[in-house]
């Protein structure tokens, strides 16, 4: 171990140990307030991005401090590498002469990070498997599988960058029945991504909370129990119940059924339609 490594309590990368080498990297790069080249401001910086900094700096003065400070990144990311991961980079530059530290950060993550295969799998299935129905459904209810949905993809996410595209599709997927037509509207949408899909439907689920529409199966279930109001109409040609003096076949006995009118008429018979 080189004095410098042992002062930085860095080490250096050599294809099997990325996990310790990453953790120890990243803290080394925030030490030296590079970091954000790689997290926060991982392109070259723009007129959004300086407006979020400061109003004293202008754009070219924020752009190259940047660049200084994304080639410092990299030269300290190389420096922790071993002959065969620095011929790596040799090699990254030559092919991508505006490699970025994030470049070089993500193409050592993809190549060299570990991935707990059992882990993995499981949280896949957890993810796949997540389905919400429109039973009890309520605005906390959805704002809770939002946030276990999104858990699940960062800790995917994290083993996998390339699977990203996916998870706007298994989100949509976990909806209810009840969510169709926006996940059509959705859909139709090109570029649509997590992001986007999440605050719709979130947008959409407070909405109808607050418009009573969390109740609606309660009030369907308390229509279905609830009793037919009696008949209460009464004829006052022959004064029985259960129809109008227009409709009493008495009265009128033309309007008596044609298969009634064929046989003789009886006084047990029913003179009323109900």
């Amino acid at each position: 171990m080189s004095s410098s490594e042992s002062q930085n309590n860095c080490i250096s990368l050599n294809g099997e140990n990325y996990d310790g080498w990453a953790l120890k990297m990243k803290a080394y790069l925030k030490k030296l307030k590079i970091w954000y080249t790689i997290d926060k401001t991982p392109e070259l910086p723009t007129a959004v991005d300086i407006r979020a900094i400061s109003n004293s700096w202008t754009l070219e003065l924020y752009q190259f401090h940047w660049e200084e400070d994304a080639e410092n990144a990299i030269d300290q990311i190389t420096s922790y590498c071993d002959e065969a991961r620095m011929e790596e980079v040799n090699i990254l530059k030559t092919q991508k002469p505006d490699l970025t530290p994030r470049n070089l950060w993500d193409h050592f993550k993809t190549r060299y990070q570990k991935r707990d295969t059992a882990v993995y799998i499981k949280e896949w299935s957890r993810l796949i498997n997540m389905r919400m129905t429109d039973e009890n459904l309520s605005h906390e209810k959805m704002k809770q599988h939002v946030d276990l949905f999104n858990q699940l993809c960062d800790k995917i996410n994290a083993m996998d960058k390339s699977i990203e595209k996916v998870f706007t599709t298994l989100f949509l997927l976990s909806m209810p029945k009840s969510y169709s037509s926006l996940i059509d509207v959705l859909t139709a949408q090109e570029g649509l991504t997590r992001e986007t899909a999440i605050h719709r439907v979130l947008y959409k689920s407070e909405r109808d909370s607050r418009n009573g529409s969390d109740t609606i199966t309660a009030m369907v279930a308390t229509s279905r129990n609830r009793p037919r109001k009696p008949n209460t109409k009464k004829c006052s040609h022959c004064q029985k119940p259960g129809h109008l003096e227009d409709d009493c076949w008495i009265k009128h006995p033309e309007k008596r059924p044609q298969q009634d009118t064929d046989s003789a008429p009886s006084k047990k018979k029913r003179l009323r339609v109900d």
